[in-house]
C-alpha cells in the first residue's frame, strides 16, 4: 500500500525486486511470491513525482497476505493518510502478519502506534525526526534502513 505523495523509487525499487526474485530466468512471472497495491479505494495514488498508481484492490482481511508493505513519501507534504490505512495496518499487527514500512512508511507505523517500545530502524536522517514526535520507539543506534519491520 502507498500514502499519498508515495516516493516512487523505493516503490519501485521493492516491487521490482520481489518480481526478480519470484522468478526464474528473467521472464517476470509470478512463480515464488506475488504483490498488489492495495488502496482504501480503487482511486489513483499520486506520487511525490506526480506519477500516479492505480490500486488492485482494495482494503480487505489482512489475514489474507503473509506479508503487508507501507509505502510512504514526503514527510513534509501536506497530505492525508487515509484512517482505513491505520485501521488496516493496526489490525494485521494484530493478527499476527508481518508489516513493514518502506522509506518513510515507518513514519505511518508509528503514528499508528504500532513502533511504541520496540526496537526499529530508521535511514540515519531520519532517527532524530522520529524521536521527537515518537518518543516511545526504539530507532536502532546501528544500522541504516529503508525498511521497519514490524513481526
Amino acid at each position: 500500500m502507498a500514502t499519498p505523495n508515495f516516493t516512487l523509487m523505493p516503490l519501485a525499487c521493492f516491487t521490482d525486486f520481489l518480481r526478480l526474485a519470484g522468478d526464474e530466468g528473467d521472464f517476470s512471472r509470478r512463480i515464488y511470491c506475488d504483490w498488489e497495491l492495495l488502496s482504501h479505494n480503487l482511486d489513483p495514488i499520486r506520487s511525490s513525482c506526480g506519477l500516479e498508481l492505480t490500486p488492485g484492490r482494495t482494503y480487505g482481511d489482512p489475514g489474507d497476505y503473509d506479508f503487508i508493505v507501507v509505502h510512504g513519501g514526503i514527510l513534509h507534504a501536506d497530505h492525508r493518510i487515509p484512517p482505513e490505512l491505520y485501521a488496516f495496518v493496526t489490525d494485521a499487527v494484530r493478527q499476527g502478519v508481518p508489516v513493514a514500512g518502506n522509506c518513510s512508511g515507518s513514519f505511518v507505523l508509528a503514528e499508528a502506534g504500532l513502533l511504541a517500545g520496540k526496537r526499529s530502524r530508521f535511514i540515519s536522517r531520519w532517527r532524530d525526526c522520529c524521536a521527537r514526535p515518537f518518543p516511545t520507539s526504539r530507532p536502532s543506534p546501528t544500522g541504516l534502513s529503508w525498511l521497519t519491520e514490524i513481526s
